[in-house]
């Protein structure tokens, strides 16, 4: 339309999904539900078979069992679990390999990324060692195959997690997702009116999971026409066949100090391996979603994304860019004590900011913003066949 300004005319909003997404659609999906999981998985196999091995953990059993389910009721504490198994002398640990000391230490921490900070440091203080090179080339071949261990468990539990849903059963959630920008949001003009309708949409989905696929394939099929969606994580059964992304699970803050030292180490190339900026380059998403951000102005919105260290290298491009005009945070309210985490997700943003005048004038201030919805027993009112 005429009255309005050229950065008005074409605005694209961009929705940055995380895990709390996840959660707050009801699914068990945080790091510590996976972590116990995994744990009582691997205490099960071994009371049953009386051996268990991987990369991550290898015990065996001395003796069978006649009442296994006595140990059943530490199933929520997974860890006083197997202390309680190997009280009774029914174990040998043979061996705990260093990613499963460092989270058993930390096994109720919330958010992935925490994971992924752990394998990290764990790098690092290989690559830092005194090692000779033969050795510390074994000791991160080592980590690298217990993430993978991690990264194969997680894709079967995600898959029993999740579940098809049905549409129309989260449509506050789907009102935020698809909002129209309000005159407050950071595109400053006269002529603008109280809101206006975004041009297009760029979903960008962190999740392994399909459930924002879902809520954006629900879209009219003009808009879904006129829009992208990404998983720049790649995809649940392991590879996005239209932009190759395979699944990645690893580490991305360049800018970390640890990071940079890291690199001025001269760390052997299987360092490499499972760090994000080079995982990105194995497939088409990253460079299709950069072009794009150089098309038009854009709003982001983050929706249950923590904005952590591990998915820094990407937030710093988007955060930064001379098209982004405002950051949108639908942030967490605990319907209990009424607390929320918005003063926790401006402050992660502004750590993606060197300027922080430019982070002051891009994240909305906690008026303009709002909790995100949160609908808990969308899983339950959806659970229909597992997804294979």
């Amino acid at each position: 339309m005429s009255d309005k300004t050229p950065d008005v005319d074409k605005i694209k909003k961009i929705v940055l999904v995380g895990n709390g997404f996840d959660l707050a659609h009801g699914y068990k999906l945080r790091f510590r539900d996976f972590i116990y999981h995994l744990l009582n998985k691997i205490i099960d196999d071994v009371l049953y078979n009386q051996y268990y091995q991987s990369p991550f953990l290898t015990l065996q059993s001395h003796n069978s069992l006649d009442n296994i389910d006595a140990y059943d009721k530490f199933k929520e504490e997974p860890l006083k679990r197997l202390a309680e198994v190997n009280k009774d002398q029914l174990l040998s640990v043979f061996d705990k390999g260093d990613l499963f000391k460092a989270l058993s230490e930390q096994i109720n921490v919330e958010n992935w990324i925490d994971l992924e900070d752990i394998y990290f440091k764990q790098l690092y203080q290989i690559v830092s060692s005194n090692l000779s090179e033969k050795g510390i080339k074994a000791s991160i071949k080592e980590l690298n195959s217990e993430m993978e261990y991690l990264r194969a468990e997680l894709q079967e539990y995600i898959k029993s997690e999740m579940h098809e849903i049905t549409r129309g059963s989260g449509n506050d959630v789907y009102r935020q997702l698809t909002d129209y920008i309000n005159k407050n949001d950071g595109f400053i003009s006269d002529n603008i009116p109280d809101s206006i309708r975004p041009e297009n949409y760029m979903f960008i989905n962190f999740n392994y999971t399909y459930l924002l696929r879902q809520y954006y394939e629900s879209m009219s099929y003009e808009w879904v026409e006129k829009s992208s969606f990404y998983n720049i994580h790649g995809v649940l059964d392991g590879d996005d066949k239209e932009n190759g992304q395979k699944m990645i699970f690893g580490y991305g803050d360049e800018k970390n100090k640890s990071y940079i030292e890291f690199e001025e180490r001269k760390a052997p190339k299987e360092a490499y391996q499972l760090i994000k900026s080079y995982k990105y380059l194995e497939a088409r998403t990253y460079q299709k979603i950069t072009r794009e951000l150089k098309e038009k102005p854009f709003q982001v919105i983050l929706m249950g994304h923590s904005c952590g260290d591990s998915d820094r290298t990407f937030l710093r491009t988007l955060f930064n860019h001379e098209n982004c005009r405002s950051i949108k945070i639908y942030y967490y309210k605990n319907p209990e004590t009424g607390t929320d985490d918005y003063f926790d997700k401006s402050l992660a943003i502004s750590m993606c900011f060197d300027d922080k005048e430019k982070f002051r004038e891009r994240v909305l201030n906690k008026k303009d913003c709002e909790p995100m919805s949160q609908v808990l027993d969308f899983a339950a009112k959806n659970q229909k066949t597992p997804i294979t």
